[in-house]
């Protein structure tokens, strides 16, 4: 004990058998660790360490997404493809509470295209509902002076993502409906809005994922299937498929 130290405590704890060896070993303690704080080349090997610690992870956890984007571009794929060309059974559509109309003309056509892509309309009003919830939870109620925070940004590109994909789709399936569509295959209309629904849930669910783990690459499998689904419908469109 330095002479300042002595001084504070007292006279009877010193003389104490039993609590005098406890502050000594305390003081010992408090010595030694303050030996290592100082020791410059202790704490530059201890920040070596743990640097080296945090590249071996970031090393890891890119590999592993790396991994992880393949397997979703493959698995997408083979996804899209299986229920594009899957035979659907005859009451497909009324999974979803949609009525085909008995004769697909132009009337028909422009009935059974406005309620299938109504379907989408349901799913807007949900995300957006989602990034209000999100806004008035946080402090990013006001977007013009407060900063977004994550779960508003996270609903929020999801939103701007759907909408984004959903032009390109809507076109897709308007182009494919009056080219190539007839009373043979007027249940393709509902097939293609629900494999693309189900790109859309799989990629919202991805992209949450991605902020809650180190695993951002979950919504790729979405993303292939949306891609593929309108791309097999422009294929159809145009004659580059059959």
């Amino acid at each position: 004990f330095t002479l300042w130290e002595k001084a504070r405590i007292p006279k009877w704890i010193l003389a104490s058998k039993t609590l005098k060896p406890l502050l000594l070993s305390k003081a010992k303690a408090k010595s030694d660790l303050s030996k290592y704080a100082a020791d410059p080349n202790t704490q530059a090997k201890k920040s070596d360490h743990d640097s080296e610690a945090r590249r071996r992870y970031r090393r890891h956890v890119g590999n592993v997404n790396k991994l992880m984007l393949v397997t979703f571009v493959v698995l997408g794929n083979a996804i899209a493809y299986y229920l594009l060309t899957h035979p659907m059974p005859a009451d497909f559509p009324s999974y979803f509470g949609i009525k085909v109309p008995a004769k697909f003309d132009y009337q028909g056509k422009i009935l059974l295209l406005a309620k299938c892509l109504s379907l989408f309309g349901v799913m807007f009003v949900i995300q957006t509902q989602l990034v209000i919830a999100a806004r008035a939870s946080s402090k990013s109620i006001d977007p013009i002076t407060k900063a977004n925070s994550v779960s508003v940004e996270l609903f929020d590109r999801i939103f701007i993502n759907s909408l984004e994909q959903f032009w390109m789709f809507a076109t897709a399936l308007i182009a494919w409906t009056f080219i190539r569509g007839d009373d043979s295959n007027k249940l393709e209309v509902v097939r293609f809005c629900a494999v693309f629904l189900v790109g859309r849930i799989i990629f919202a669910l991805g992209y949450i994922l991605g902020t809650v783990t180190p695993y951002t690459t979950f919504r790729s499998l979405g993303v292939i299937i949306t891609f593929v689904t309108y791309g097999f419908m422009f294929a159809k469109t145009f004659g580059a498929m059959k």
